[in-house]
């Protein structure tokens, strides 16, 4: 019979699944083709000598040993060393801190989420154009400071070549921090009410239930914030360009800008292959081998079968005293603790962190342009004119385009709506084929 096992009633083993198989041949394809064969064609001409067009004349290691002989591509790695382990560090650190705090039952939760979440939503030209208002040293805020008394106050971190990378930082930290901090609280929302209240009863301090109960059992959240925020670490491009464009001199350029300048300015393609290959290998090291570990199958059973029977166990227990309140417990009964003023002091002071380039932005966009010169911008408008709004709309001039911006909304529009929907549509078949067809490695295909 078609379809079965010679000699047996068994479906053929190809055809099980059918149509978890045939769901999945988008994403086979996808990876085989764009991203398996983007890279091997990548790889390869790398140690071609390909100029302003591809070719297939090999010159060996050359590239690489140019490469690494170019001041500027050590200039490069450096900084995105820098760049990269600072970023990391403080995005987890700050992003798991303001997670916690939200999770404390407070008041206007969705307010200050949605604060912390914004800047996620800006492109990075605009976060880099904004926080180079912010870090001028004419107008400022070193020169708010200065004005308010302080004359010797300096804070110039973009115009000085030694420190120039972490005035990009901040930038980074501002725009980032708050996607870290909701995929945080998604799991610290995810965690047993019981274990905390187990904890409360036992009277385990909470900084060593976050630490070593909390922390361990959210693995699965810190590595893929881990891998969104490395993969941008990598990527980090549009803040270089809109804040310093590599400068003072050649101080912040990174290996993405790298690789464009060379690709497109340059016209050396082999060059900028060979730095796209070394980036690769970068990522590759560091990525892959922790993906496949924490995310390959039966990686985290053990630790999930532990905690579930710590979780077990603490039940009863926390059944004992309902009167105990953990993190996401009952509501004190206090209107206003101490504990209460430090939660929601730090919170306001970091809304106002992140809602102050906002701020800007829209009092410098409603000030016409000899108040804009005056050089205060953090200022209130004296006298408020929509005029940069129309002018921006229909005669501001993109290159060669004067226009407005009305066409590259709209080419947005056209570009978005459809990608969003192919991609969401693709999303859901990959989805249906990764949860019916059983495969090794399947966790990690899903996961990573």
């Amino acid at each position: 019979m078609a379809g079965y096992s010679e000699g047996s009633g068994r479906p053929n083993q190809w055809l099980r699944n059918l149509n978890a198989k045939i769901a999945s041949v988008p994403m086979i394809l996808t990876a085989v083709v764009i991203f398996l064969g983007g890279t091997i064609w990548t790889v390869v001409y790398s140690f071609t000598n390909s100029k302003l067009l591809p070719r297939l004349s090999f010159v060996g290691l050359d590239q690489y040993e140019r490469l690494w002989d170019a001041p500027r591509w050590l200039v490069s790695v450096q900084n995105l060393a820098i760049y990269g382990i600072f970023s990391l560090i403080f995005s987890l650190v700050i992003g798991f801190v303001l997670a916690a705090l939200m999770d404390q039952k407070i008041r206007f939760e969705n307010t200050f989420r949605t604060i912390m979440l914004y800047p996620f939503a800006l492109s990075f030209i605009v976060t880099g154009l904004v926080w180079q208002w912010l870090l001028n040293p004419e107008f400022g805020i070193q020169s708010v400071v200065r004005s308010l008394g302080w004359e010797s106050f300096t804070f110039d971190p973009l115009y000085n070549s030694d420190i120039v990378i972490y005035g990009i930082l901040i930038a980074a930290l501002w725009q980032g921090t708050g996607l870290v901090m909701c995929l945080m609280l998604a799991g610290l929302r995810g965690i047993d009410e019981d274990i905390w209240k187990a904890a409360r009863v036992d009277g385990i301090p909470m900084w060593k239930t976050y630490l070593f109960v909390v922390i361990p059992m959210m693995r699965g959240v810190f590595i893929t914030t881990l891998v969104i925020i490395a993969s941008g670490i990598v990527k980090v491009y549009d803040l270089v360009v809109a804040q310093t464009s590599g400068g003072p001199g050649i101080a912040s350029e990174v290996p993405a800008k790298y690789v464009y300048d060379y690709m497109f300015q340059a016209q050396n393609l082999g060059q900028g292959f060979a730095a796209s290959t070394m980036m690769l290998i970068t990522v590759a090291i560091i990525i892959v081998p922790w993906a496949y570990l924490e995310f390959g199958e039966g990686a985290s059973v053990s630790d999930i079968v532990a905690f579930n029977s710590v979780a077990e166990e603490a039940a009863p227990k926390a059944q004992v005293d309902r009167v105990v309140a953990g993190p996401r417990g009952r509501k004190p009964r206090r209107a206003l603790s101490s504990r209460n003023i430090v939660i929601y002091g730090t919170l306001i002071v970091v809304a106002l962190y992140y809602l102050l380039p906002l701020y800007v932005m829209v009092m410098t966009s409603l000030k016409g342009m000899p108040e804009i010169r005056l050089g205060n911008i953090f200022a209130p408008p004296l006298e408020i004119t929509f005029e940069p709004w129309v002018k921006a709309w229909a005669s501001a001039c993109t290159g060669l385009n004067c226009d407005g911006l009305s066409r590259g909304f709209w080419n947005s529009v056209r570009i978005t709506v459809p990608s969003t929907i192919v991609s969401i549509a693709i999303a859901s078949v990959n989805g249906y084929a990764l949860a019916n067809w059983r495969f090794k490695g399947r966790n990690c295909s899903s996961r990573s």
